[in-house]
Parts: structure tokens; sequence; C-alpha cells
């Protein structure tokens, strides 16, 4: 089976020379964010001190109790690692013991400061767009290297093949603690618009996080059976060349690889650097003078990912240039609260057309896993695509009008 790929994603070459960019990226956010992250951990101990003296409305979950809660979650991710190290069985049980500790420790300190940044990112951008995979390339080679350091010499075929397991499922915890964090911070932005109390909506995040970890694993299995995932497909039904593409995972698995087998070619990490530095230095510049922008955490992004996504957020970021610049004339005729409202009407129905892309993603894959197919819905012709392309097109254009009017009218 061949693997889908989109303009050359996909290819050792091309994401090898795109992650290293992207490396720099997130580097460079998590540094420029450091100050924002040590005041705001102050802040937390500040309010926790007159907790007492807090309005209602402002209070959040007691922080004391928030960090109880933490220590026994990463108490299972110990346990997990040990096991792990004690299989690989190149070290003691005991040195197996304290090498899990520091790992837990680790896998905790990276969570917090990829979910931090992760927060930061969805807070510009929004959640569907948030570039997560800069900051998982972080976590890979970290782990990577810590994890080569512990198995020394004793790295056959098999012992890389477990220990790119184990990394890649440590990335996979680190990982859900950005997801959730992204999906919070989007929230409580709505949450805020609607007046919610942040203690509250806290208590309802848990709820709604305990649920989606119970009911992820089926919807992942129902997604897998309908469409198939990077080449692998579950049944004859579906044609390798159509299944869901996944560029980060491929990009992850092979950084991991490479670096654990001590094939990974360094000069390479050093010019995407080198290429990031520039570029970030170019922003700062632009950032000072006011006349330009060059983000590398978006160039990254833009060179990354696949055309269809890219094609997506182009447009996305042209409707959102346009949408500002009437917002912009219209503060002098209704007002500056006025617009916030019309920005709040905005988000809300993008947040609505987002949800609903990915609801019709979960509707449509429940007759495609009945039928065994992803064509057990289709009325039409293979002489049909010519004229789906076209019926498209004009669908995108309507929408686009429609996302505009509806941002920028103003009610009587």
């Amino acid at each position: 089976m061949r693997q889908r790929t989109y303009g050359g994603v996909g290819s050792p070459a091309r994401e090898g020379g795109l992650t290293r960019f992207f490396l720099f990226s997130g580097v460079a956010t998590i540094l420029m964010m450091s100050k924002s992250i040590v005041t705001a951990i102050q802040e937390s101990v500040a309010a926790l001190r007159n907790i007492n003296e807090i309005d209602h409305n402002e209070r959040d979950l007691n922080i004391k109790k928030l960090m109880i809660l933490v220590v026994l979650c990463i108490i299972p991710v110990g346990f997990f690692i040990y096991s792990h190290l004690v299989q690989l069985n190149v070290c003691s049980n005991t040195m197996s013991a304290v090498y899990a500790v520091m790992l837990s420790l680790l896998v905790l300190i990276l969570g917090f400061i990829i979910a931090a940044v992760a927060g930061y990112m969805v807070g510009m951008i929004g959640s569907s767009n948030s570039p997560l995979s800069g900051l998982y390339f972080i976590a890979v080679i970290i782990l990577s290297l810590v994890l080569k350091a512990l198995a020394g010499e004793a790295l056959g075929n098999e012992v890389v093949s477990y220990l790119m397991a184990l990394v890649i499922l440590l990335v996979g915890f680190i990982g859900f603690s950005a997801v959730i964090t992204n999906e919070n911070i989007q929230d409580f932005k709505s949450g805020q618009i609607v007046g919610a109390t942040p203690y509250k909506q806290q208590i309802s995040l848990f709820i709604g996080v305990i649920c989606a970890m119970i009911l992820a694993p089926f919807m992942i299995n129902l997604v897998f059976n309908a469409y198939g995932i990077a080449g692998v497909v579950p049944h004859p039904g579906i044609d390798p060349n159509n299944t869901l593409s996944a560029p980060q995972a491929s990009a992850i698995a092979m950084i991991t690889k490479n670096v654990l087998h001590g094939s990974q070619d360094w000069n390479l990490m050093g010019l995407g650097v080198l290429i990031g530095a520039i570029t970030f230095m170019l922003d700062l510049i632009g950032k000072k003078s006011g006349k330009f922008r060059t983000p590398a955490i978006m160039m990254g992004l833009g060179l990354y990912l696949p055309p269809d996504l890219v094609t997506g957020l182009f447009i996305g970021g042209m409707i959102s240039v346009f949408i500002k610049r009437r917002y912009r004339k219209l503060q002098n005729e209704i007002g500056v609260d006025a617009v916030k409202k019309l920005d709040n009407r905005t988000n809300i129905l993008i947040c609505g057309l987002v949800a609903g892309e990915s609801l019709m993603g979960l509707i449509l894959a429940v007759p495609f896993v009945i039928k065994q197919s992803s064509d057990a819905l289709r009325i039409v012709g293979e002489g049909f695509e010519g004229t789906s392309q076209v019926l498209s097109l004009i669908v995108i254009v309507l929408l686009v009008r429609y996302i505009y009017r509806t941002a920028t009218r103003v009610s009587n």
C-alpha cells in the first residue's frame, strides 16, 4: 500500500528540512513566552494567598488541589515508563525506577511548557490552526536523546523499535495536554462571551475531558474504519490513495527513528535553525518598525502542512483581513462596543463551521463503516468529478460571501 502524500510531504527529505525550521519556531515561541509563564505562575500563587478577597466571578479552582491531581495523574505514567524500561533489560530494576521518576518529571515539565505555548498560540490563531507539530518535535528530540543515553550501546533493531514506541507514546501524553489546553482556551473565550464564571466552567471542562477520554478511542476507531489513515486501510473497500493523511505523525516517527539509530543529519537541523533564526530576526525588525511581519511559526506552518490545508488557511486569512478592515471603518460609524459584538458573533459562526465540519466527518463515517466502503453514499458516476469541482468552487464562494456579510452586517 502506498502512503498518500501532498506536494512531497511524507518524504524523508522534505519532512527532514521543514521540521528543523518548525522546531526553531517552537523553541523561539517558548523563549518569548518564558516571562509570561513565570508571571502567570506568580499570579496564581498570589491569588491562592488572597483567595478570600477574590470576587466570586473571577475565582478559579484551588491550585493546591490541582497540583495534587497532577501528581496523581503522573504516577501511572511513571509506572508505564518503569514497566517498559524493565522489559528492555538495559539496567537494573532499581535504576529503572530512578530513570522512570526522572522521565516522568521530564514529561511533566515538557507537557507544562508545551501546553502553555499551545494555549498562547491558540489565543492568536485558533485551535484548528495551532501548530502543535513544532512543539511536539521538541519533545520528540529531547525524549529520544534521553532514552538513547539511558539505553547506552545496546541499540539493536528490536531495542530501537521498542524505544520508538515508548517515545511516541510519551509524546502522545504530552500532546494530550496541549490539545486539551487548546480546546479549553477556546471554551474559556466562549464562556467569557456568555458570562460564565471560571470556577464552574473549569468543573465542566473536567467533566468534558473525562467524557472525551472515554469516547475518543471509539471515535478514532470509527474514523479509521471509515477512511483509513496514512495509506493504511482496514478493509479492501477503501482506496489507499484516498485515506486521511498524517504528515505530522510520519515526521515524528521519522525523527524518533533517526535520533535513536544515530542517523539524524544534524547539519540539516542546524540549517533549519539558521533559516528560522533569520526569519525570527526579520519578524522582530518588522514588528518594531510596524511595516511588516514574518512570524517564524506561521512560515513553518505554511511550509509544513499539505496544500489542501494551507489553501483553507489562506482563504480564511484573507477573509479575516477584509473583515478587520471593515471593522476599522465601522468603529467610527457604530462605536467600538458594537464592533466587539460583531466580532463575537463572527467567532461563534466560525467555531460552528469548524465543529460542524468535524461532526459531519463522524456522521458520514457511520454509513461508510456499515457498508465497508467510502463509496456508500455515491449517487453519481466517475464522470461527475469535473462538475463536482465546479460546484465545490461555487459553494466556497457562496460560503465566503455569507461569512463576510454575517460578520459585517449591522443590526438595526
